[in-house]
Parts: C-alpha cells; sequence; structure tokens
C-alpha cells in the first residue's frame, strides 16, 4: 500500500495518484528509489473555494499596503475597537489569526461560513468599538 503524502490516504500499489485527492504518488524506480510521477502535481489540482478566498484578501491587503505604505502604521491599531478593560490587543490579533486560519482549513462549507461569519461579526464589532472611541475622542476637544 502507498500512502499519500499529502493527504495521507491509503491506496493500491498500482495506482499512481492518490484516490481520495488526486496527487501524484511516488513510484519506484529501476533502481529501488523513489521519484515522483508528475513534478509539482498539486500545482493542478483545484483550491477549494475557502483558499481562493484566502488569497484574494491577501492580494487586496498586499495591494493596499502597497498604494498606502503608511497604513502598515496603524496596523497594530486594527483591533483596538475590541480591545475593552485588560484585553490587550495581542491576544485579539492571535484570536483574528486564528479565526482565519480556521475558516481557511475549514473541510466543509458550513464549517467555512460559520467562521466566515463570526469574523465578519467580530469586525463589525470592531468598527462600532472604533467608533465609539472615535467620538469619545471628537468630544474631549
Amino acid at each position: 500500500m502507498k500512502q499519500c503524502a499529502y493527504c495521507g490516504h491509503e491506496n493500491a500499489d498500482e495506482v499512481t495518484a492518490c484516490r481520495e485527492c488526486g496527487a501524484a504518488l511516488a513510484v519506484e524506480n529501476e533502481q529501488g528509489r523513489l521519484k515522483l510521477v508528475e513534478f509539482c502535481a498539486w500545482w493542478k489540482k483545484p483550491l477549494r473555494a475557502s483558499v481562493k478566498n484566502g488569497l484574494w484578501w491577501a492580494i487586496v491587503v498586499a495591494a493596499w499596503f502597497y498604494i498606502r505604505p503608511a497604513a502598515i502604521v496603524y496596523l497594530p491599531f486594527f483591533t483596538v475597537g475590541l480591545a475593552g478593560e485588560g484585553v490587550p490587543a495581542l491576544v485579539l490579533w492571535i484570536f483574528y489569526v486564528a479565526i482565519t486560519i480556521a475558516g481557511l482549513r475549514a473541510k466543509t462549507r458550513w464549517g467555512y461560513f460559520l467562521f466566515y461569519s463570526l469574523f465578519s461579526v467580530l469586525l463589525m464589532l470592531n468598527a462600532v468599538g472604533c467608533r465609539r472611541i472615535f467620538d469619545d475622542l471628537s468630544q474631549m476637544e
């Protein structure tokens, strides 16, 4: 039995591609060494919708920082709208990153939808919190 290096599925010895994910499996050549049947088979494999969405967001963020490099200065203050009394911004950043990773790794549409919904609600609460902070600051003047 051959085990897929990509997903770990056990495959029959005679197959050259994984039955579970379609990735190319290693085969033995005449010298008994393992070689890949197809170079970069993972590149030809279709991406899940959640991974595509993540890549698009990464491109949008990269383009934003390219157009406005000064925006990088404000990046640490992104979570200030959710930060309450005694909640450090680093904890919220870790939480945002964890939700993003969990959403991108979701195996089902419902899982992705759940993490995406949670992420969206947190972004809305963050925006409301930032608005409150800015309103309080403007009243101090």
